[in-house]
C-alpha cells in the first residue's frame, strides 16, 4: 500500500470516529472534566449555581476516543504486505466527509434548538 493511501484511510477512520466520539458526549453521561472559570478551578461533576465549560473535556474524550484507534489502524496498514482494495481510499473519504457533514448538521440543529434560534 502506498503511502499516500495510508494517510487517506488513516485521516477518514480518524474522522469517523471523532464524529462518533464527540456524539458520544451527548448521549451518554461521562464523568468528563469542565473547567468554571469564575472559581478558576476544575472538576469532574457540576455545581449548582455554576458556570462550567465542559467543551475541553469533550475534546479531550474525543481526540483519545479517535486518536488511539486511528493510530492502530495506521500501524496495521504500513504493515500490511499485500495491496488494499484500489477504491478503498475513496470509499474511506467519502465516507468520513459524509459522516463529517451529518455530524454537523445534527450539531448545528441541536444547537440551534437548544438556544431557541
Amino acid at each position: 500500500m502506498r503511502t499516500a493511501e495510508r494517510v487517506i484511510v488513516t485521516a477518514a477512520a480518524g474522522i469517523i470516529l471523532f464524529c462518533v466520539g464527540y456524539g458520544l458526549t451527548f448521549f451518554v453521561e461521562l464523568p468528563l472534566p469542565r473547567y468554571f472559570p469564575l472559581e478558576h478551578r476544575w472538576g469532574v461533576e457540576p455545581a449548582a449555581g455554576s458556570i462550567s465549560q465542559v467543551w475541553y473535556g469533550k475534546m479531550l474524550f474525543t481526540l483519545l476516543f479517535s486518536a488511539g484507534p486511528a493510530a492502530i489502524a495506521d500501524l496495521v496498514l504500513s504493515r500490511t504486505a499485500r495491496p488494499l482494495p484500489p477504491r478503498l481510499p475513496l470509499i474511506a473519504g467519502a465516507a468520513a466527509t459524509l459522516v463529517a457533514v451529518v455530524t454537523l448538521g445534527w450539531l448545528m440543529a441541536y444547537e440551534f434548538g437548544r438556544w431557541g434560534l
